[in-house]
């Protein structure tokens, strides 16, 4: 179920509830790489189980930050695309991702 809500104090905690947690931006992220389907994300992100990654997924369709698109072939298959709202926060999750690094490189801690 989404978390956002209709109405909110400030835009952060708006960006929170779209961002919050700890996979989101992972998935997004993942799915701007082109690993858009649900195996290839599975394999993208060892970390995440088969039902947080279903979880997510369809709170990131309710959000409207991605869309699924079914192929109607055989073998039937899915893939995930970035909203254009989504698309917008590629730049922030790349940020993150430098701020990560310079953080790990200052404080000795370890990326693999």
């Amino acid at each position: 179920m989404s978390k956002v809500k209709t109405e909110y104090p400030n835009s952060f905690l708006l960006a929170s509830d779209l961002m919050g947690g700890k996979w989101a931006s992972i998935i997004l992220w993942q799915i701007y790489q082109k690993n858009n389907r649900f195996s290839l994300l599975l394999r993208a992100i060892p970390e995440i189980t088969r039902k947080m990654l279903i979880t997510q997924l369809r709170e990131l369709e309710q959000n409207k930050l991605i869309h699924k698109i079914v192929f109607n072939e055989i073998p039937l298959h899915t893939e995930y695309v970035l909203e254009d709202s989504a698309l917008e926060m590629i730049p922030i999750i790349e940020q993150l991702q430098v701020f990560a690094k310079n953080y790990a490189d200052k404080h000795e801690v370890i990326i693999k």
